[in-house]
């Protein structure tokens, strides 16, 4: 067997083994919330605040603040760094004769389309 294949290592990696990555693309638009979402690329984090709805009753235990880790953060930048970050090693795993994956997800008319 292919060295790339023995015990799922992918081409190029030695004896790491390819994973799932999460990346977040933020295109800065005119209905961009910088109140709401704050990144922080020193060490890959994004917090998202929300209102707490103010009709709900004396009680409100609905959530307003989440936190994610994620293996990179691409904001406000051009096509080729989103290439090079996400899909450049994915198209020479796949040309390799490698599956890959790439999955886009996000709200309609954010981009994701553009992005792929």
């Amino acid at each position: 067997a292919e060295e790339g294949r023995q015990g799922g290592r992918g081409p190029g990696t030695g004896s790491k083994k390819m994973g799932v990555k999460v990346l977040v693309r933020i295109r800065t638009t005119t209905n961009f919330a910088p109140d709401m979402i704050e990144c922080s690329l020193d060490d890959n984090t994004i917090k998202i605040h929300t209102r707490r709805d103010q009709r709900k009753e004396a009680v409100n235990n609905q959530q307003s603040d989440w936190m994610f880790k994620v293996d990179g953060i691409l904001h406000d930048v051009p096509q080729e760094v989103v290439y090079a970050a996400v899909a450049k090693k994915a198209v020479a795993s796949t040309i390799n004769g490698f599956s890959s994956t790439i999955m886009c997800y996000g709200q309609t008319g954010a981009g994701k389309t553009h992005t792929m």
